[in-house]
């Protein structure tokens, strides 16, 4: 048994798939089920139960990737303890869903990158649940996260700020008028959100469901240009923070009823080993951002 056996093996329990396992991994499937099935023949015994639908860990299979978890996570770690000794880890990854770098980013890029010049940051937006994954993968270093309740028991993290969600309607927009609104309200209303994988997509829907309502929605999208714009243009209403349209004069801010408020977080694995350039990072937003 090798390092990169035991990697081809955490792989394939993650995604419970040799074929997007080996896409993760960027090698064929074939060359994959092979490395597998030399894992087990080595030992003489099956870790994975194969069906059409993928595959499913045997009984020796999870006491294997149980025994092996930790070992992998010190190895990561210390190959980071390594960078950092020839002062070789100066890439920050950094992962953030569009509206929270949209009131996040200028301020970082400004404050933090000019007293961390040996700093590169590497920004990844998405989803939560896109970034969640690349955080528990190791592709990220640190993402700053939407939620409503605490975070499983393997993440840590420092609350950074509360957001309101309201509805944002275009100004000629009927539903301007409104002091609230209730989902019930909103049924037959036309409307554009982001993507299932964001947080607050996950909770409007929620929401609706839990008022026996049906949303009318007219578009999906990950970006939030295109958010703001149909909005704008009064072909939908849609759901934003308050604070990115405080100042505008284009789009009407409604509070939900009952009011949505979300806490972001700053978010990284427990026991990854924090490097310098974290620290530095988690601490800037910290005194920057902490309401």
């Amino acid at each position: 048994m090798n390092l990169t056996q035991l990697e081809y093996f955490h792989a394939v329990c993650m995604y419970q798939s040799i074929s997007e396992a080996a896409e993760h991994l960027h090698i064929s499937q074939p060359s994959l089920s092979v490395a597998i099935k030399e894992l087990e023949k080595e030992f003489g015994v099956l870790f994975f139960k194969r069906h059409y639908r993928g595959v499913k860990l045997t009984d020796a299979g999870e006491e294997l990737y149980e025994m092996s978890r930790r070992l992998l996570k010190d190895f990561k770690n210390l190959e980071q303890r390594v960078h950092d000794m020839g002062n070789k880890r100066t890439v920050l990854r950094v992962g953030v869903p569009p509206m929270i770098g949209t009131l996040f980013l200028p301020r970082i890029y400004k404050e933090f990158m000019e007293k961390n010049k040996d700093v590169s940051l590497e920004i990844a937006e998405g989803g939560t649940k896109k970034l969640l994954g690349a955080l528990q993968e190791d592709v990220l270093d640190l993402v700053f996260l939407p939620h409503v309740a605490p975070f499983d028991k393997e993440l840590q993290a420092t609350e950074v700020a509360r957001f309101e969600v309201v509805c944002g309607v275009a100004m000629d927009s009927p539903l301007k008028a409104k002091k609230e609104i209730s989902m019930p309200e909103l049924e037959g209303e036309p409307l554009v959100l982001l993507n299932n994988s964001f947080f607050q997509t996950e909770e409007i829907l929620k929401r609706f469901s839990a008022a026996g309502t049906t949303p009318k929605i007219l578009l999906q999208t990950d970006q939030l240009s295109s958010l703001q714009s149909i909005i704008k243009s009064n072909a939908a209403a849609g759901f934003l923070f308050r604070e990115l349209i405080a100042d505008s004069n284009e789009i009407q801010a409604v509070p939900l009823s009952p009011p949505l408020f979300v806490t972001v977080s700053l978010v990284w694995k427990k026991d990854a080993y924090m490097s310098d350039n974290m620290e530095r990072f988690r601490d800037f937003v910290k005194k920057s951002f902490r309401s």
